[in-house]
């Protein structure tokens, strides 16, 4: 037995840039195209609307939260194997293996402390920027020490003393980067203008006598 035939009807609706037409189709009250595909989806979404809380946004918040928590495991076994690598000097290993880290990141994290990204995030970038530093990267190691330093890493006496980033610290714009984040007391322009202060004053002095 062939299906009936739903009526369709066409309408036009009048723009500024003329006519724009669409078509319906008559369902005869079946609904069931907006029916939701995942019925704890649907349970969550009405308790939601309704103001209360129950076994569906409870289903949903567990296996959200096992999710996140199989993947910040996901995450630890990667970085601490990626870390047995960099010490055994395998830095292009390590290095793939950071950068999964680094790509593993949550997206729109917000910590408790209202940190966008999260702890292992900016000790993974810092790692790779050490990875890049010990195989001669400088350019990609440069991008990787501004990403942790915009990441929340503030070890800058670290970052300024680590053996594992001394090429990257051989850079014409390392200065430059982690000055942005530790200013110096006195920066390199000040301490040029005390010293031209003070030496013209002595000139100046020598001439008057």
């Amino acid at each position: 037995m062939r299906s009936p035939v739903l009526p369709q009807v066409m309408y036009a609706v009048k723009t500024r840039n003329g006519n724009v037409f669409f078509e319906l189709e008559e369902r005869g009250g079946d609904m069931s195209c907006f029916e939701f595909k995942k019925k704890k989806d649907a349970a969550f979404v009405g308790e939601r609307n309704s103001g209360n809380y129950g076994a569906g946004t409870q289903a949903l918040q567990m296996e959200r939260y096992v999710a996140a928590k199989e993947l910040n495991d996901q995450r630890e076994a990667m970085f601490n194997e990626a870390l047995g690598l960099f010490k055994g000097k395998k830095f292009d290993e390590a290095l793939v293996l950071f950068e999964n880290v680094v790509g593993l990141e949550p997206p729109g994290y917000i910590g408790d402390n209202n940190a966008k990204v999260t702890d292992i995030y900016r000790v993974a970038t810092y790692n790779v920027a050490c990875c890049y530093s010990m195989i001669k990267q400088e350019d990609a190691g440069m991008d990787a020490l501004k990403a942790t330093l915009l990441g929340g890493f503030d070890n800058y006496k670290m970052v300024r003393s680590d053996p594992n980033l001394a090429f990257l610290r051989g850079s014409e714009d390392f200065d430059a980067l982690i000055n942005k984040f530790d200013e110096p007391l006195i920066n390199e322009n000040a301490m040029k203008v005390l010293k031209g202060l003070f030496g013209r004053g002595k000139k100046d002095d020598d001439e008057d006598y």
